[in-house]
């Protein structure tokens, strides 16, 4: 399954294309361009659906800083739309589903893979009176030629417009609301009636749209039984849409009243008819996809790690506290506390890995409720502070990078979604040589026996990197195909910024580079 993502209105990438997310995409570009805002935007989203709000998005937190809507929107222009677009080719996702299929009317409950083929799904906030609100949710699945677009208005999380292919559909949520939470940027759709006392009463959708249905079938022969009006509405929801192949699918039923019922919607005088089920379908389908594609995207958020460009100067010792850490925090400021509680063979194990490719190993020293961090080479043990200040800011990265693929780290065992770490400027304070070392540590990482994807998205200035990874490729360590660079355009800060996508050849060779983008 591929993923691409465009951010629009956000700080200066004004409209960006959708950008592919391959296992190794390296973003690239003078200050100012807007590679950070893309990256950064990316926690921004985890940060968003981990912590609970009274917005969609969540500006300020624990991994990155927009301020508010003013300072991150493009021009600091509240009128405009902040919008986060995602595509994903061969969407499938195992589903549970109520199928209401016997005769008895007895509801069966099934698990299957559903393939929703291609589909594409926005998520648009605005400048709300106090805050930010939810603008507009659209989903559009390729295989039916279908978008369903839902506005939101005064109304709150409630939409306030239904749009099926531009059109505004009228009538089918009357009686009902269609809900959105305000506090999660992916929530899924609910729908909701109003009792006698105008209480808000929560209904299944499935059950909705059934109903839905049964009406449309209100006008067959009264000898039909409700159990089997109610069998043949499931029947019809369970297809994309209603075009001549599915009525024939349909017709293929053992009641003769349903066969020419089905038959009958050929005809042009049915049309009406077949467009309100081919609409109730269209919608019903349009949700499915929708819940399906905002719970993996929440899941593929919350496995989001990433390290910022700043990372916390190292001390000579250190305040023990008997903490257990998941992971890095963007700064790397838990880097002690994350060391200090690893066992000592899962501490060999990270000495010996960061031995293996820089040549020194790591140790943690604890005296007096007090710990420090060693470096060790050549039978010597020097602590940190007293080396280069680049190895402060690379063991964090390295750290992250070694535990992300761990497979006894909690929620890695078992998993098989993707793990994605953002990295901002890894080279830090390295010499050249080291830097070019940064691309072993990639695609080793990439090649891990770690038991589900990894990803990096990784934004640098290092030329050295990027030959390195060149010359892995050359080497056939790396497929080209796993990795991409997105430059993002010239340092005009009255402009929006263009991106372009450059690629390596089978020999390692950049293609479609800019020329003299390295150069003074």
């Amino acid at each position: 399954m591929k993923l691409s993502y465009s951010v629009e209105n956000l700080r200066r990438l004004s409209s960006i294309p959708m950008i592919e997310i391959r296992p190794l995409t390296i973003l690239l570009g003078r200050n100012s361009a807007g590679k950070s805002t893309f990256l950064r935007s990316l926690p921004l989203l985890r940060q968003s659906i981990e912590t609970k709000s009274s917005a969609p998005i969540l500006w300020y937190g624990d991994f990155v800083d927009f301020g508010n809507y003013r300072s991150a929107v493009a021009d600091n222009d509240t009128t405009k739309k902040i919008t986060f677009s995602f595509e994903m080719d061969e969407f499938s996702q195992s589903v549970r589903t109520a199928a209401y299929l016997t005769i008895n009317g007895a509801p069966q409950t099934q698990t299957k893979n559903v393939n929703y083929g291609r589909v594409k799904a926005l998520y648009s906030v605005r400048a709300g009176d106090e805050g930010t609100d939810r603008h507009e949710i659209a989903v559009k699945i390729n295989d039916i030629g279908s978008e369903l677009r839902i506005t939101f208005g005064d109304e709150g999380p409630f939409a306030s417009e239904i749009a099926l292919n531009g059109r505004e559909i009228k009538g089918v949520f009357d009686s009902r609301e269609l809900y959105f939470s305000q506090s999660n940027i992916f929530s899924t759709p609910s729908v909701f009636s109003r009792n006698k006392d105008k209480l808000l009463v929560p209904e299944t959708r499935t059950e909705f749209f059934r109903k839905l249905v049964e009406k449309e079938l209100g006008n067959l022969d009264q000898r039909i039984g409700k159990r089997r009006i109610l069998s043949e509405s499931s029947r019809i929801l369970q297809k994309r849409m209603i075009d001549q192949t599915t009525i024939h699918e349909l017709a293929k039923t053992d009641t003769q009243t349903f066969h020419h019922y089905y038959l009958g919607l050929l005809q042009k005088w049915r049309q009406n008819t077949r467009q309100r089920l081919d609409d109730l379908c269209k919608i019903n389908h349009a949700l499915n996809v929708l819940e399906a594609l905002s719970s993996s995207l929440a899941t593929m958020f919350r496995s989001v790690e990433y390290i910022g460009p700043a990372r916390a100067r190292s001390e000579r010792f250190y305040r023990q506290q008997e903490l257990e850490v998941a992971e890095i925090s963007p700064d790397g400021r838990n880097l002690p506390m994350f060391l200090a509680s690893l066992d000592r063979h899962r501490l060999n194990e990270f000495s010996n890995w960061v031995e293996r490719i820089f040549g020194y190993g790591v140790s943690v020293h604890k005296t007096e409720g007090h710990i420090s961090i060693n470096l060790d080479h050549g039978g010597k043990s020097i602590n940190v502070l007293d080396t280069g200040y680049g190895v402060s800011q690379v063991l964090p990265v390295l750290t992250q990078i070694w535990w992300m693929q761990h497979p006894r780290r909690p929620g890695n065992r078992g998993s098989s979604g993707n793990k994605t770490l953002l990295i901002e400027q890894p080279e830090l304070h390295l010499h050249p040589a080291h830097q070019a070392l940064l691309a072993d540590v990639f695609v080793e990482a990439l090649s891990s026996k770690a038991g589900f994807p990894i990803s990096f998205i990784v934004e640098t200035h290092s030329e050295s990197l990027v030959n390195k990874i060149g010359e892995l490729i050359s080497k056939k360590a790396l497929s080209k195909d796993k990795v991409q660079i997105v430059i993002f355009g010239e340092d005009d800060t009255d402009s929006d910024s263009q991106v372009s996508i450059a690629t390596f050849s089978e020999d390692g060779v950049l293609q479609n580079w800019p020329f003299g983008f390295f150069n003074y």
